[in-house]
């Protein structure tokens, strides 16, 4: 069991190389990606979320947000009861970004995953992963 961590996270980088070049056609990066897969499905959501959700920081989460306001990827709206508050959606050309890229990954992550899925221990080994995720979250 010691070597859960270790090949767990030697799934990453190869799992990376297979998303670039897909994220490379639209000038994305892989924590871009993930901010703006975030939102896809979490909207309406706000940047404090995000950070927590993605495990990175208010700071990183903004200059991610800033681009994306440039790119006209999101739109931005302040709460009517509290001006302090903005809520964050994709626009519909994020949207329409969103729903092309994760449509590609996920077919690319069924094609990788088709010969384990249908497996009765990789449904086990998820609840297993997500229950971990969810004690380390906690902790």
């Amino acid at each position: 069991m010691n070597d859960f961590f270790s090949l767990t996270l030697s799934l990453y980088r190869p799992y990376v190389k297979k998303i670039e070049p897909i994220l490379n056609e639209h000038s994305l990066n892989l924590a871009r990606w993930l901010v703006l897969k975030d939102i896809g499905y979490h909207q309406p959501t706000a940047l404090v979320e995000i950070a927590k959700r993605r495990f990175i920081e208010k700071s990183t989460t903004h200059q991610i947000l800033k681009v994306f306001e440039e790119k006209q990827l999101i739109v931005v709206t302040t709460d009517k009861n509290d001006k302090r508050h903005k809520w964050i959606e994709l626009s519909k050309e994020g949207q329409v970004l969103f729903q092309s890229i994760n449509k590609r990954i996920l077919e690319m992550d069924d094609k990788i995953l088709s010969e384990v899925k249908n497996d009765e221990n990789f449904e086990h080994i998820c609840q297993f992963m997500e229950q971990l995720l969810n004690r380390m979250k906690g902790s």
